[in-house]
């Protein structure tokens, strides 16, 4: 049985450093809003929005204690990429400290960094949320705003297309998981 969003919120607020947890909150507020415009279970969208980002102040050194005590299925890039790492491990922190069950919010959760393909409306709402959070102020926030108003595979699909190529100019891995996302949102795309 998952914990009350009150109690969620006061051990996040142990957890997460104030900048995370003010994220999260802010997460949680666009996931809702994106929730009630396309017509998707609030409570999911809501525990996921609020846990997402459950295991992003740990350490390096504690993700992976904790990917070797739950056994954690992570690929050699999320190994290595603290920034992606967070993401496995807190789908199970979710499950074991949280009580969450629901393989949607719990992907919604794992899949939050990388996107993947065939994603639930869960997993997408939060990935865009996530990306367009009132607190991000970052180049191109204001047009996947826009897009998100309306269609949220054409948000994705926005929103993979901005990020990929900003990781090209920064230099940094990545995820294989990602390009099949985008590829995946482009065939979907192309059917309309």
């Amino acid at each position: 049985m998952p914990k009350a969003m009150d109690d969620i919120k006061k051990i996040l607020k142990g957890m997460l450093s104030r900048q995370t947890y003010a994220h999260s909150i802010s997460t949680y507020k666009t996931a809702l809003g994106l929730a009630e415009r396309f017509g998707v279970s609030d409570k999911k969208v809501g525990l996921a929005a609020i846990l997402h980002d459950c295991a992003k102040s740990m350490p390096y050194d504690e993700l992976i204690y904790n990917v070797e005590k739950y056994k954690i299925s992570v690929d050699k890039l999320e190994l290595k990429t603290e920034s992606l790492l967070h993401a496995p491990v807190g789908s199970k922190l979710a499950s074991v400290v949280f009580g969450i069950t629901d393989p949607q919010i719990l992907n919604a959760i794992r899949y939050h960094t990388t996107a993947a393909p065939e994603m639930s409306d869960v997993a997408k709402i939060i990935y865009v949320a996530d990306f367009i959070e009132l607190a991000r102020g970052h180049k191109g926030v204001a047009d996947a705003r826009k897009v998100a108003e309306k269609d949220i595979d054409r948000a994705m699909l926005f929103i993979l297309r901005d990020k990929i190529p900003r990781l090209v100019k920064k230099e940094v891995l990545i995820h294989p998981r990602s390009i099949k996302a985008l590829n995946w949102f482009l065939e979907k795309e192309k059917k309309k």
